[in-house]
């Protein structure tokens, strides 16, 4: 959804009515700098948006509804995609250039259009596609975005852990930089040496058992080795004592999972099972700080289309929202969506009375381990 604010009025215009619109950045804090259209110009198809769009006046293209149809840039025109939009089609550059993918400050991806042989130098990550060259910033937004058959190429060190949570084979190059890329939250790797290839939890374990494959599980970084070897399955780690059948005394989290248990602020997701390695979504983001806070009771109820009053997060979006913790995209909250480190820690600080860092963007996503250890270092 989308807001647009003149005077006291506001204008929300639904994502599956107009995911997009044409906007100019300028226009908005000067209004001498407007195009004959207006501010904003709402569109029901994304690349009608892109062919209206003229870069001469600065204008650019937000998507708010998901991407089920290819896009093709043209031009200087950037292409920004908002929090919690799914991506399911190619974004193509404009012709004769390469794409370009980056997170802004506020947490949207913008891709864009650039010449390849001299605008591109700040990009340190390459993907070679069908449709051209794609150009990224960072690691997570490159995993994202590759497909069977493609290469990541490095081009510098890459910061922090990127996480892969869909089916998808392809190649890392060259390993002479430091990464890491994990399989997500119900995944696993069964690639070896640079070639990562990510299935289902729930299909690996169907053909292991079956004696279909000999799969070798690789988790984090994954070394370059030349030499035939015979794969090996990574086998399951005994079981500790303790609250979690996952969680054993070998865990570097395991004592703070067992504290945030015990106080309460944090359960596991069934079945004794607490997922450590588990992407944190925005429900469990916030039912972690009302658990903590004691559960206060919120005014009213969550104003988010997708937030039921009887969802297990219901009362903890409300009370989030009321003390301005959390925000959502309009009338939607987002509960299932992944939340970043940087991201969790800006709630964590709200919600704690501290004045947040500047939001940067760009960091990988929080596990369920990592806030347990976050929350007991405090």
């Amino acid at each position: 959804n989308y807001s647009a604010k003149k005077s006291s009025t506001t204008l929300n215009v639904s994502g599956n009515v107009a995911p997009a619109a044409i906007n100019n950045p300028a226009a908005i804090n000067n209004p001498e700098v407007i195009n004959e259209k207006g501010n904003v110009v709402f569109y029901s198809d994304v690349n009608d948006a892109v062919e209206a769009a003229d870069s001469e006046n600065i204008e650019e293209v937000t998507v708010f509804g998901d991407i089920e149809e290819d896009v093709k840039l043209k031009g200087d025109i950037n292409l920004i995609v908002a929090p919690g939009v799914k991506v399911n089609a190619d974004i193509i550059a404009a012709d004769g250039q390469v794409l370009t993918v980056n997170i802004r400050e506020d947490g949207t991806i913008n891709y864009g259009s650039m010449d390849e042989q001299y605008n591109c130098k700040d990009y340190n990550i390459r993907i070679s596609g069908r449709d051209g060259n794609r150009y990224y910033e960072n690691l997570q937004l490159a995993v994202d975005g590759v497909k069977d058959g493609e290469t990541i190429e490095l081009f510098a060190d890459c910061d922090g852990t990127a996480k892969v949570a869909r089916e998808v084979r392809f190649t890392v190059d060259d390993n002479e930089f430091d990464y890491e890329i994990v399989a997500g939250y119900g995944y696993v790797n069964t690639g070896r040496g640079d070639e990562y290839d990510f299935i289902t939890k729930e299909d690996y374990e169907d053909e292991r058992d079956s004696g279909r494959h000999s799969y070798s599980l690789k988790e984090g970084k994954t070394e370059r080795d030349d030499e035939e070897e015979e794969p090996v399955v990574t086998p399951e780690p005994e079981e500790e004592e303790g609250p979690f059948s996952d969680v054993g005394k070998d865990n570097p989290n395991y004592d703070a999972i067992v504290e945030v248990y015990e106080k309460g602020w944090m359960a596991g997701i069934g079945d004794g099972v607490f997922a450590p390695n588990g992407t944190l979504t925005r429900g469990m983001a916030v039912t972690i700080l009302w658990n903590r806070a004691g559960q206060p009771e919120p005014a009213s109820v969550a104003p988010f289309l997708d937030v039921t009053s009887d969802a297990w997060y219901a009362k903890a979006v409300a009370w989030a929202y009321e003390n301005g913790i959390t925000s959502g995209y309009g009338d939607t909250y987002g509960p299932d969506d992944f939340l970043t480190t940087e991201q969790f820690t800006r709630m964590n600080d709200i919600a704690n009375g501290r004045t947040p860092e500047v939001y940067v963007g760009g960091a990988p996503y929080a596990t369920r381990g990592w806030v347990a250890g976050m929350l007991v270092m405090e």
